[in-house]
């Protein structure tokens, strides 16, 4: 009789980023703003830019976003993410793991770990390989062919898969509507754009780390600068351009990547509105 593999998702570097992006998601739209930022913070800290674990978390990342419909290229893609793990120091990583798992039930108590992941089955079949790859573990050879087919399967399927919004939102139809009632309920005070750029920025991690939640805040940056060097063109009173460029100056040189990178952005997307208006 074959022995059941056990697979601990705590550990899993896929899994966890997943669970704190719902988790953050939930505490933004509920207004529990502190967690949240304290959430965003562990995102950061572990899977963001440098982040303790980025380099072990990206093996699952790439792996969950690779489409093709080739058997032969979804098998080279996943022999080419074993490889690269073989760079990875997992020991190393098991310690930083271990403080992760600590903090996050801290801030969100063991119950955190009991919530279902779609992609359990996708993780955890990419781990299983990881580590019959690195740590020589004596897996049953059907438990590994197993895994491999079911991560080639996947993802072949992706690619025949059509986006359920075109928001690419991985939530199904009523569960999008929801959310997107509760948002608008909840953040009805916002200005059209801000409420925008809020939605932009929960929405991002859902999808990714924080990687793609900076890049969100980094677009617009971009906006506003082009917004403030228009303003000063037109600036007909030196006093005004005088303050413009200031501004500009401040928050060209302002590091939005911070855990507060979110609400001074907010701030600044008020001012840039205001100034448009005022044109």
């Amino acid at each position: 009789m074959a022995k059941k593999f056990s697979h601990n998702k705590k550990r899993n570097p896929g899994i966890a980023c997943e669970l704190l992006s719902r988790s953050v998601i939930e505490d933004l739209i509920e207004n529990k703003m502190n967690r949240a930022k304290s959430g965003l913070g562990l995102m950061k800290k572990y899977f963001g830019k440098d982040g303790l674990l980025l380099n072990e978390y990206m093996l699952y990342n790439v792996a969950n976003r690779i489409t093709c419909n080739s058997r032969q290229t979804a098998e080279q893609a996943i022999s080419m993410i074993l490889k690269n793990s073989q760079d990875i120091d997992f020991h190393a990583n098991d310690y930083k793991k271990s403080k992760l798992i600590s903090e996050i039930n801290r801030l969100y108590g063991t119950q955190f770990w009991s919530r279902s992941v779609s992609s359990y089955r996708f993780y955890a079949s990419l781990s299983t390989l990881i580590k019959k790859k690195n740590e020589k573990q004596k897996l049953y050879e059907i438990m590994t062919l197993n895994c491999r087919e079911y991560l080639v399967e996947s993802i072949i399927n992706r690619e025949k898969e059509k986006p359920a919004e075109t928001s690419n939102v991985k939530f199904d139809k009523l569960a999008y509507k929801i959310f997107l009632n509760k948002f608008n309920e909840r953040y009805s005070g916002l200005s059209s754009t801000n409420k925008k750029l809020l939605f932009e920025y929960v929405i991002s991690t859902q999808d990714n780390s924080g990687q793609e939640i900076l890049a969100v805040i980094e677009n617009r940056k971009k906006n506003i600068i082009k917004a403030l060097d228009r303003q000063i063109l037109l600036a007909s009173d030196n006093l005004l351009k005088e303050k413009l460029e200031k501004v500009h100056k401040v928050f060209h040189d302002t590091d939005f990547s911070s855990e507060d990178g979110l609400i001074l952005m907010m701030k600044y997307t008020a001012l840039a509105d205001e100034l448009n208006t005022n044109e």
